[in-house]
């Protein structure tokens, strides 16, 4: 494996440099820091600022003050041209017949309703929009609707077999044009917004110190500029938004670094409603355990193994749309680590 290149190694001291001092500031001092671009920067010499990263001495500081005083990138652009993208890749699978009768089901599924909506109101205004608008009104709504984003891959790869099947290559051809516009946009945003999404895991990256942190956190990013919604009326903006998604990124790495099973997980998850039930009743314990199906004992077991327990490989999902879809190879990479974890990790990094 080669050195880490000099821009790689600039990068870092520069970008080092501006957290330490973030983390020197008094909260609310006013003063906000620019992180160094990573535009420039090639996919190897990515890939090298997350492993130096991960060897690098970070000084242990809170997150969220960190964030408060470094400069969130000007990504409203990109964001526009990615949705729009996004959009048409929509519209060229909502043109095959059975692929939108698909995406008519998803965008009725309940699932996929805001909780804030009466859920009859909801369905007719949907099936009105479904039966009688145009086009447009039926992309607009499964652009809001963000179904499974594992829907959109399988549709494609669903129309080329049919499309290959009958000797023809239009829609592929189509697909690639596509696809290959909305992977550059996605590079430019990872480029506008590395810096960033590093910021937010060091705290994570204090505690886990492997690249994979790193990679998953980019992963979800890039899920959150796929899925957000860039109009005047958003309630937050796209910094609000993607945090959640990092975070979920960052806790998604923990736990699979550390090896919990479903199982386990799923004690996980229950853990609040029980802990909820508990602090607000006089149930005896031993009913909450027949309740949610694990003990306290148990509990504190896999919450001791997320934080202490041996390391493990991790492979982390990644359904979202690449030009991978169509066929394309993803970017290579000589890195052991990453190509055990899954080589399409490189279309998002």
């Amino acid at each position: 494996m080669n050195s880490p290149t000099d821009e790689a190694k600039a990068f870092l001291e520069s970008f080092l440099s501006v957290v330490c001092e973030a983390a020197g500031e008094e909260s609310g001092s006013g003063d906000v820091r620019e992180l160094p671009s990573a535009a420039h920067l090639t996919l190897a010499e990515r890939i090298d600022v997350l492993e130096m990263l991960c060897a690098s001495v970070v000084v242990a500081t809170h997150n969220d003050k960190v964030l408060d005083q470094v400069q969130f990138p000007d990504i409203d652009t990109l964001l526009g041209q990615l949705a729009d993208t996004r959009r048409g890749i929509i519209a060229e699978i909502a043109s095959n017949e059975s692929s939108r009768q698909v995406l008519e089901q998803a965008v009725l599924d309940e699932e996929h309703f805001s909780s804030n909506d009466d859920v009859d109101t909801e369905r007719a205004r949907r099936i009105n929009i479904i039966n009688h608008e145009g086009d447009n009104s039926f992309i607009d709504l499964v652009c809001r609707s963000n179904p499974p984003a594992k829907l959109y891959p399988t549709l494609i790869q669903q129309e080329l077999r049919e499309q290959v099947s009958q000797g023809r290559s239009e829609a592929l051809q189509r697909y690639e044009v596509l696809l290959t516009d909305f992977q550059s946009i996605r590079m430019q945003l990872v480029g506008a917004c590395f810096p960033w999404v590093l910021t937010a895991s060091l705290d994570m990256l204090i505690q886990l110190p492997r690249p994979e942190v790193l990679v998953n956190a980019l992963i979800l990013f890039c899920n959150a500029a796929e899925r957000y919604q860039v109009k005047p009326s958003a309630p937050y903006g796209f910094d609000k938004y993607v945090i959640w998604w990092v975070k979920q990124g960052l806790t998604n790495a923990r736990i699979g670094l550390r090896g919990l099973s479903d199982a386990e997980l799923r004690i996980l998850n229950d853990a609040r409603s029980r802990e909820r039930i508990e602090a607000a009743s006089t149930a005896a314990e031993s009913d909450l355990d027949r309740r949610f199906g694990f003990t306290k004992k148990e509990l504190a077991t896999i919450r001791n193994k997320i934080e202490s327990g041996p390391l493990q490989e991790f492979t982390a999902r990644t359904e979202m749309l690449t030009p991978e879809v169509v066929g394309a190879t993803p970017p290579p990479c000589d890195r052991p680590w990453l190509i055990r974890s899954s080589p399409n990790y490189t279309w998002f990094i």
